[in-house]
């Protein structure tokens, strides 16, 4: 994930039982400060707030994490996902489950004392762009909406913007380009075409009997 300042790059790095997160130079692929940026962490990068002092980050426990890079205060971690920072960094937009199924939320940055679901009937991995525009998919449909956070949280009814067969990689699956125009994916290079749906009917009565067999 790219510093705002073009910089630094966040990279998660994994092993067997951790991930760290390390800052590096992209000019010169080094390590920068590396004894004071890297942490020992079971996650990914989320995001950079917009004065590149916070990381937002994804823990594998369904958590948002924030890591302050120049010791500043920051929030403790809460329940949810994908942790992208608005343009002002007053906001962030995740996603959380407490209806059963991933909806994207924005929520007041640092005190959480705003919380709005703005997704409809679902919605992941959501990503803030500079021009306020939010981005967040479901399945392989990308939706978008224009979110203003000043002088007040308001956003626009999300639209469809983009559909297409992907390869869903870990962490963050796809990513848009600064002036929000070209969205970028792992295509597949062939469509999963379903050929058949088998249907189940009485199973529990079968699974008793299996049961009582055994």
């Amino acid at each position: 994930s790219w510093s705002p300042d073009g910089k630094q790059i966040a990279v998660t790095s994994f092993s067997a039982d951790k991930s760290s997160i390390i800052l590096r130079d992209p000019n010169e692929g080094a390590s920068v400060n590396s004894a004071q940026t890297t942490v020992i962490f079971l996650g990914y990068v989320g995001s950079w707030s917009p004065n590149g002092r916070v990381l937002a980050l994804n823990a594998f426990a369904t958590n948002a994490v924030f890591i302050s890079l120049d010791s500043s205060a920051v929030p403790p971690a809460f329940n949810g996902s994908f942790p992208s920072f608005a343009p002002d960094g007053r906001f962030v937009a995740y996603c959380s489950t407490p209806s059963g199924q991933n909806e994207v939320y924005i929520r007041s940055y640092p005190d959480g004392k705003v919380n709005r679901q703005v997704s409809i009937d679902g919605g992941f991995e959501p990503r803030w762009k500079a021009s306020g525009e939010l981005f967040y998919r479901k399945g392989n449909r990308w939706f978008s909406t224009h979110v203003s956070t000043a002088p007040e949280l308001r956003w626009d009814p999300p639209r469809i913007v983009f559909e297409t067969e992907f390869i869903d990689t870990p962490g963050m699956s796809y990513d848009v380009t600064p002036d929000g125009q070209r969205l970028l994916v792992v295509k597949r290079t062939q469509a999963i075409n379903a050929t058949k749906i088998d249907l189940v009917v009485n199973w529990f009565e079968e699974l008793k009997q299996r049961v009582a067999v055994k």
